[in-house]
């Protein structure tokens, strides 16, 4: 007999699902992430993810926390859980990519068991790459700028560590921040010596969606 996701979410043992919630645009949530959120009772995430669910589920309980208390946040949730709770922490993209997966998971044996279930979703990465054409048809890496580049700081440039060994095996990088109108990242400084393309992506898949391209 098939299970439902609220049936699922309403036995004994709390119910956590991790859910990336795709690029930004409602049209890229995907169906199985609409009804992870459905199915729970309190939804957690960062402040400006949750603002994106406000206008579709209205009723839900919510639970945020700024930038940088992401360990808070997860705790917050794994205990909601563990009380028996349904649950769903909320991440852009993908939440197995630099989002809250792995953290929930590493936090998750200082507490009773709780179900957990990842519903994956379209990272930035592929949501720019749809805005830009189809740059990541052939090998590819992804370099996370969040580090580097957090919110908030102005910088003029950024040059990574030691580049050029990831760079000659990849044709494509795409370089991932949280902060992308203060940080200038020079193709020069991670990318072979040779005639580059640099296209640029914001705010993939919402209406403010932007691409730029550049060659040096």
């Amino acid at each position: 007999m098939e299970t439902s996701m609220s049936e699922v979410a309403n036995e004994g043992t709390g119910k956590l699902y991790v859910v990336g919630l795709g690029p930004g645009g409602a049209e890229d949530m995907s169906g199985r992430a609409r009804k992870a959120i459905e199915a729970c009772d309190l939804v957690a995430g960062y402040t400006v993810y949750i603002d994106l669910l406000h206008d579709e589920f209205p009723e839900k309980e919510i639970l945020t926390t700024p930038m940088r208390k992401e360990v808070d946040r997860c705790r917050k949730a794994l205990e909601a859980a563990a009380g028996g709770r349904s649950v769903a922490m909320v991440c852009s993209g993908d939440p197995g990519v630099y989002g809250m997966a792995g953290l929930i998971f590493e936090l998750a044996s200082e507490y009773p068991p709780v179900d957990i279930e990842v519903i994956p979703g379209v990272s930035a990465s592929t949501g720019g790459a749809a805005v830009l054409g189809a740059p990541l048809m052939h090998d590819w890496c992804t370099i996370s700028l969040s580090d580097l580049c957090p919110r908030g700081r102005r910088s003029s440039s950024v040059y990574l560590p030691q580049p050029r060994p990831i760079s000659s095996s990849a044709s494509t990088i795409p370089l991932r921040t949280s902060a992308p109108t203060t940080c200038n990242v020079p193709a020069t400084s991670c990318l072979p010596p040779a005639r580059t393309r640099t296209p640029c992506a914001a705010r993939c898949a919402t209406s403010g969606a932007k691409a730029r391209r550049r060659t040096s």
